[in-house]
């Protein structure tokens, strides 16, 4: 959400259903998985009067399009910088762009790609500024090479994944390092300059963590949340908005029928396309707690990330399988 310019960025995969590195979907024909893209959501008609609206991001220099399955996302407003987690089919990694969303046609220019061993199994991006950001890795072990160790990891909530901080000295160097280990971190975001707030998708809680001047972490408080939570953002009053999965088992068996459907019929799938799964979106502060936002069985399913914009008196939320988004007016 990109609140000063009445617009939001979002990122797609409608190849999610034949290619998820995070939920184990794996389409052996890679040459017929849809390529995902960028896009960007004008929603305040009063300052896009005649262009407000949702328009495709072009992306220019970059090679890799076709293999681009994006994931988490941070936009770096003062410098105009787009993070992205690529699940590109010969492994993650990481892309930035410069992006101009202020022409009628929204264009994404591809600088740099940004490929480490610290960068494995990569899910969210918080920036604190243009050079400078931590990225979660979810797992240890990738699903892709270690289904069942990657499972064991996931359910038994073993605090093998980790968050790194990354920083790009230029166009072609850069310093990593792990700072802090915890059961499947997902979603991350500042809460504060100061404060890094961490979600722990398989133990059903989020993390805050004090960021050190070297960029370590120090934990300072958990809080369980009703579900499985997936990503986190920051409103402008400071609430902590948290999406994600309360009946996982259902999330993941809804999965399996998907892709068995498409694997089995050719032409219109649409009919595999309309199973959904339960919504959970909750906000939280420290003086006031949890609060629920939404909670749904199957109108707007597969929660995976929340935004608002409190001064228009707007929120979206994303759905990790769904088509298209949920728009919510306060």
């Amino acid at each position: 959400m990109i609140e000063k310019q009445g617009a939001a960025i979002l990122s797609c995969d409608p190849g999610r259903d034949q290619w998820n590195t995070v939920m184990g979907t794996f389409w052996k024909n890679q040459t017929t998985v849809p390529s995902g893209g960028l896009y960007l959501y004008r929603y305040d008609a009063r300052k896009y009067p005649s262009t407000h609206g949702l328009f495709p991001i072009e992306l220019q220099n970059f090679a890799d399009e076709s293999k681009f399955h994006p994931l988490g996302i941070e936009f770096q407003e003062i410098s105009s910088t787009l993070i992205v987690v690529n699940h590109h089919f010969e492994g993650a990694r990481i892309e930035i762009f410069k992006v101009d969303i202020t022409s009628h046609q929204p264009v994404a220019r591809h600088t740099r790609t940004l490929i480490d061993p610290l960068i494995k199994t990569p899910n969210s991006i918080s920036a604190l500024n243009e050079h400078e950001f931590f990225v979660s890795n979810d797992h240890y072990f990738r699903i892709e090479k270690n289904p069942i160790l990657a499972k064991v990891e996931t359910y038994g909530a073993i605090p093998l994944g980790n968050i790194v901080y990354v920083h790009l000295h230029n166009d072609t160097s850069a310093s990593l390092k792990s700072v802090v280990n915890m059961p499947y971190p997902n979603g991350i975001t500042l809460l504060n300059d100061s404060m890094l707030a961490v979600a722990a998708t398989s133990s059903c809680q989020f993390q805050l963590f004090n960021i050190r001047s070297d960029k370590t972490l120090e934990l300072t408080e958990t809080v369980r949340v009703p579900m499985m939570p997936d990503n986190l953002s920051t409103d402008q009053k400071g609430k902590l908005l948290i999406s994600g999965h309360p009946h996982p088992p259902t999330l993941d068996n809804m999965v399996k029928d998907r892709t068995q459907c498409l694997e089995r019929l050719s032409g219109d799938v649409s009919e595999c396309l309309t199973m959904s799964v339960p919504s959970c979106v909750i906000e939280w502060t420290e003086a006031d707690g949890i609060k629920t936002l939404y909670r749904t069985a199957a109108e707007f399913g597969s929660s995976s990330t929340s935004v608002r914009d409190n001064a228009y008196g707007l929120g979206l939320i994303t759905g990790l399988y769904e088509r298209g988004i949920m728009v919510w007016r306060e």
